[in-house]
This record gives structure tokens, C-alpha cells and sequence, in this order.
């Protein structure tokens, strides 16, 4: 038998050699991905539904002529000293008043629970340390960043002015998410908790 004969006549086993080799090597990524993919986590305001409570552990002041405060990193915090690619709150009341307001330690309804994007400027980042926005887009026309934000609306029959709890992070527009709730959690600290399910 020449040489191109006997190729050819190893030519249709080595094919069924090849396809076997190429499924076995698929099968072996399938299943080295089932063991490394982990489903999805819940955003938190998946988590958190109505009727569960939020609940503050001391006195929030809420400076003159404002309607809120801020906390990052289990602190209070200036908007100026926010770190906005981070996790960060803001506890409001529905007005602002010329003097301070004291909100005491409550354990608060949650009523509704709803989620929120907008887009941030480049102007806008670059201006943020100082509070100051100047417009949604920049200078090439697109988005820089995008706010994603979870607010948490609650009532109170003892201190009917409280309105929300608000909190958000700045993410990249193309592959943004809204925050976790061990993520809200770490920029409370222990100022704030949640319980999911109200007490019996």
C-alpha cells in the first residue's frame, strides 16, 4: 500500500480521534466552570421588603437648613469627604429646618423600597470633592459614571418628619450594579441595622 493510500485510510480515524479529543475537552471546561461559577448575589433591595425594619442605634443631628446627614465607613461624614466609588448613606427628614434636628434611636417601618440610576459627568467627578455639579455630560457627549441608588422610605408615629434612608455608589456606566446590602451595612456601621423580619 503506497503512502497517500494509507493516509487515506487513516484520515476518517483520525477525525473521529480528533472530535472525541475536542469533547472530552469541552466536557472538562464545563464542568471546571460549574464548580467555580457562584449564583448571582442579591442586591439589596431584592433582600429588604416592606415591613422590615431599620433601625437606628443613637441620635442623628441633621445640621441647620438641611435635610440630612451622611455616613460612610460607619461614621459621619461631610459630602465633601465622601468617597463616591464607595458605598455611602444619607438619613433624611422631609424638611429642613433653621436649626438643628435631633432623630433619636427608633426602630423604624420600612415601606417601601425602591432603586434608582443616573448619570454623572466628568465635570462632575472632578468637582465632586467639592459639591459642585455643573451639568450630565461630558465633554465628548457620554456618561462617565453611573449613580446607582436604593432608597429605604420609613414612618415613624413618634417622629413623623423622617423620610428615607438613601444609599448609592458611583459605578462604571457599562457595568454598573446597585449596592449589596453587606455593602450598606459597612458604610452604616453600627449607626444603622436592618431586621428583616419585624419582631413577634
Amino acid at each position: 500500500m503506497t503512502d497517500k493510500a494509507n493516509h487515506l485510510f487513516h484520515l476518517p480515524e483520525t477525525r473521529i480521534m480528533t472530535k472525541y479529543v475536542l469533547l472530552c475537552l469541552l466536557g472538562f471546561l464545563i464542568h471546571a466552570c460549574a464548580g467555580t461559577l457562584q449564583p448571582a448575589r442579591p442586591m439589596a433591595h431584592q433582600v429588604v421588603k416592606p415591613g422590615a425594619i431599620l433601625k437606628l442605634n443613637r441620635d442623628l443631628t441633621i445640621p441647620p437648613d438641611q435635610a440630612g446627614v451622611r455616613m460612610q465607613y460607619g461614621k459621619f461624614t461631610e459630602y465633601r469627604a465622601i468617597n463616591q466609588w464607595y458605598p455611602n448613606c444619607r438619613f433624611e427628614v422631609k424638611n429642613p429646618a433653621p436649626a438643628e434636628q435631633i432623630i433619636q434611636p427608633e426602630e423604624f417601618v420600612i415601606t417601601q423600597v425602591s432603586t434608582e440610576f443616573q448619570f454623572v459627568a466628568a465635570e462632575q467627578i472632578k468637582l465632586a470633592a467639592f459639591g459642585i455639579g455643573i451639568g450630565m455630560f461630558g465633554n465628548n457627549g457620554g456618561p462617565t459614571a453611573e449613580v446607582m441608588s436604593t432608597s429605604f422610605y420609613i414612618q415613624s408615629q413618634t417622629q413623623p418628619k423622617v423620610r428615607r434612608l438613601i444609599c448609592q455608589h458611583w459605578e462604571d456606566p457599562y457595568d454598573s450594579r446597585h449596592l449589596l446590602l453587606e455593602e450598606i451595612q459597612q458604610a452604616l456601621g453600627d449607626i444603622i441595622e436592618f431586621r428583616l423580619t419585624p419582631a413577634l
